[in-house]
């Protein structure tokens, strides 16, 4: 069964993480945890609609490959003695994504809440939930790219405020294709002990 770690199974946890933690302050002016339409993966290339303010967005930058903690020998998943055979498995690929999350408001109290709330728990390293590509939950480890900048900037003759925070997150690629290869058997030798005469 695969175990991948790719871009929608990071999508989905950043989701979910920011719909459990991130609040806004309300037009009653009650703090509210931010709404299923308030968070979207953003094409960096489109337009942000001024309906969709207050929101946060998540936008993937780039990956790389970890050859940190990249292992290219097999692993050995068992053994089998009687038939000498050995089942393996080729070591997962890891890479880093480079994912930017962004804040955006039309007033700064909301960006104030909005920021605050996410900061309390995601201002250094945090572990991910996310859920593989089979189906088995799993935890990535999430590390702080570059600190929360602002940008406050004027659309349509009306002030944004803009914050923006970028994260690398570790992921694996591992279809867990199995296969087996053949093991050298114990050999028992034995030496000649006779001696020759002469």
């Amino acid at each position: 069964m695969s175990a991948n770690v790719w871009f929608e199974e990071v999508e989905k946890g950043l989701k979910e993480e920011i719909l459990n933690t991130v609040k806004y302050l309300t037009t009653m002016g009650t703090i509210e945890p931010v709404t299923d339409k308030m968070v979207f993966v953003r094409d960096p290339e489109e337009d942000l609609r001024e309906e969709q303010i207050p929101c946060v967005t998540i936008t993937h930058i780039f990956n790389r490959f970890d050859a940190r903690r990249y292992n290219p020998n097999p692993v050995i998943m068992g053994k089998n003695e009687k038939e000498n055979l050995l089942s393996m498995q080729d070591s997962a690929v890891p890479f880093n994504l480079t994912y930017q999350i962004d804040f955006w408001s039309r007033y700064k109290e909301d960006i104030n809440t909005m920021t605050r709330t996410w900061l309390m728990k995601h201002f250094r390293q945090f572990n991910l939930k996310v859920i593989d590509d089979g189906g088995v939950e799993r935890s990535s480890n999430v590390l702080l790219n570059e600190s929360m900048k602002s940008s406050d900037l004027i659309k349509n003759q009306k002030r944004l405020f803009h914050s923006v925070i970028s994260y690398v997150i570790w992921v694996e690629l591992d279809d867990e294709v199995g296969y087996n290869v053949h093991m050298v058997a114990d050999r028992v030798l034995k030496a000649d002990s006779s001696e020759s005469s002469e």
